[in-house]
């Protein structure tokens, strides 16, 4: 049903409906009307319905509530709803919209399970003897980089050494000048 019945009335205000909402228990409330009670109570859990206490899990605007989206007030209580359906109901989204995530969350998941993968199929990389520090490295092969250092120079002077790049092109301990 897309509109109240025609001889009702809210509950809350005991008024003929205005911007009507039927409740997932199937109850009609005046947008405004419903929403107050939801904020008298904790704005953190959803509210229960006034007629039976079921708790309200999906707010539906009536389909005339749909079309006046333009209209300053409506469109308020509206993205109330919306907002009171993305905390308790999971959403006012479609079934397009709701399809689209699913397809994501999929796509996601397969991506990350594939990177799990790689990692746990990686080779172990073999270990090299202690250094003088006392850590234990792992043998690398391949160019290595050590960075400039400072080294006493014949006259006492202090020098600086080049980066230190191992490769096809030793560089390395070269003096700057």
């Amino acid at each position: 049903m897309d509109a109240p019945p025609e001889n009702d009335y809210c509950s809350v205000c005991h008024e003929n409906f205005r911007l009507p909402c039927q409740a997932n228990c199937s109850h009609w409330f005046c947008g405004e009307c419903i929403l107050q009670v939801w904020h008298h109570g904790s704005a953190l859990e959803a509210c229960k319905c006034p007629i039976c206490r079921r708790l309200i899990t999906l707010l539906i605007p009536s389909e005339s509530m749909q079309h006046q989206r333009h209209e300053l007030e409506v469109g308020r209580v509206l993205g109330d709803v919306e907002r009171y359906n993305r905390l308790f109901g999971g959403g006012s989204r479609s079934l397009i919209q709701k399809s689209q995530t699913t397809i994501e969350e999929g796509r996601l998941a397969a991506d990350v399970e594939a990177r799990v993968a790689a990692i746990t199929n990686l080779p172990e990389l073999p270990r090299t003897a202690s250094h003088k520090d006392g850590n234990v490295g792992f043998a690398v092969e391949g160019p290595s980089f050590t960075p400039s250092k400072v080294v006493e120079g014949t006259n006492g002077s202090s020098e600086i050494t080049s980066p230190c790049f191992q490769g096809p092109n030793d560089i390395c301990g070269k003096l700057i000048k």
